[in-house]
């Protein structure tokens, strides 16, 4: 277990390019900043109090802020799935798919997350369905150029549904 969250934020500072930098350093200012501004204000409790919540708002709210920024400028990527194939003979499914690049960068990886949840009419009990998947799988697609797809395949054994599942992907790439 220690050995997985090691290797996670060593993932995690390998892919920080130098916009990840920039912003975190930025958002450091900002902080600084409203710290600085709610000193200054000590005479006027509410004004400093103010100043200090919008600190300590941008210390924990800041980073996801950037993250979810970045990954939809900088990081931005399309997963189209072209086929989905339950095999007749075997417990398998085959997902035949493509990623786009529609980034400001190249890719040197991208993990893509498939998730298969039941189906259901009921647009509430949908929705629950979404949050606990029957099955996730992921796979990896390396070097991905800006505006460049690339097209891959995914098997997934031990495949017992015959019908009424939904199959999603997400991707996570990395510079």
């Amino acid at each position: 277990m220690q050995q997985k969250i090691v290797q996670y934020f060593h993932n995690f500072a390998n892919a920080l390019t130098i916009y990840d930098y920039l912003g975190l350093a930025l958002l450091f200012l900002l902080f600084l900043l409203c710290i600085l501004l709610a000193i200054f204000a000590k005479n006027k409790a509410g004004l400093a109090l103010f100043f200090a919540l919008i600190a300590f708002s941008l210390l924990i709210a800041g980073p996801f802020g950037i993250k979810i920024a970045f990954d939809s400028i900088i990081r931005a990527n399309t997963i189209e799935i072209n086929s989905i194939q339950k095999l007749n003979f075997s417990d398998a499914l085959v997902i035949d798919g493509t990623v786009t690049n529609r980034g400001k960068v190249d890719f040197s990886k991208c993990d893509i997350k498939v998730f298969i949840t039941k189906e259901h009419s009921n647009n509430y009990l949908q929705m629950l369905y979404n949050l606990k998947p029957i099955m996730t799988h992921k796979h990896t697609v390396e070097e991905i150029k800006i505006l460049e797809s690339v097209s891959f395949n995914i098997v997934i054994d031990n495949f017992k549904l015959e019908n009424g599942f939904i199959v999603t992907a997400k991707g996570e790439c990395y510079p």
